[in-house]
């Protein structure tokens, strides 16, 4: 690949993520303004998942980070054995989760910004799988766009 063609492919790389920052930034965080840690994103649809996902997340750092605690054995799971394991642990986002949580952001500011870094990754993936299958750079930026941001996929976020 000549200098030109990988400065090219670069610099549309920064426009596609420039572009999905935009709209997640648009759509997610310019709303709820300074109540970002306060409001939980996802519950206007089903209020249930986003309190549950984030009860999740809580008990998974709580339970990595203290001896005593089983990680499988969360408490909505009482009297039965391994119960998150048969059911969403959330375990790949505990990295991100448990970092904000141990530098202070409460539980909702922190859920918050796993959901909308959900819709980033899920963009930019997109994006970049589109052109390893020869997409045009406005086509693997517009293949980002329309799966990151589908409304499926806004309901079933995270």
């Amino acid at each position: 690949m000549n200098v030109t063609l990988r400065r090219r492919s670069l610099s549309w790389t920064a426009i596609s993520a420039a572009t999905y920052a935009a709209i997640i930034w648009i759509y997610f965080i310019a709303p709820l303004g300074p109540k970002f840690g306060q409001v939980m994103l996802g519950t206007a649809v089903f209020a249930h998942d986003p309190i549950l996902n984030a009860g999740i997340l809580e008990w998974a750092r709580q339970a990595i980070a203290s001896p005593s605690l089983h990680l499988f054995d969360w408490p909505p799971g009482f009297a039965s054995q391994n119960t998150l394991a048969i059911t969403e642990n959330l375990l790949g986002w505990q990295p991100e989760f448990a970092l904000l949580r141990w530098a202070g952001a409460s539980v909702t500011f922190a859920y918050n910004s796993l959901f909308i870094t959900s819709f980033f990754f899920s963009a930019f993936g997109a994006g970049l799988l589109a052109k390893r299958f020869d997409a045009s750079e406005e086509g693997a930026l517009l293949s980002g766009i329309i799966f990151a941001f589908l409304p499926f996929h806004l309901v079933h976020a995270i």
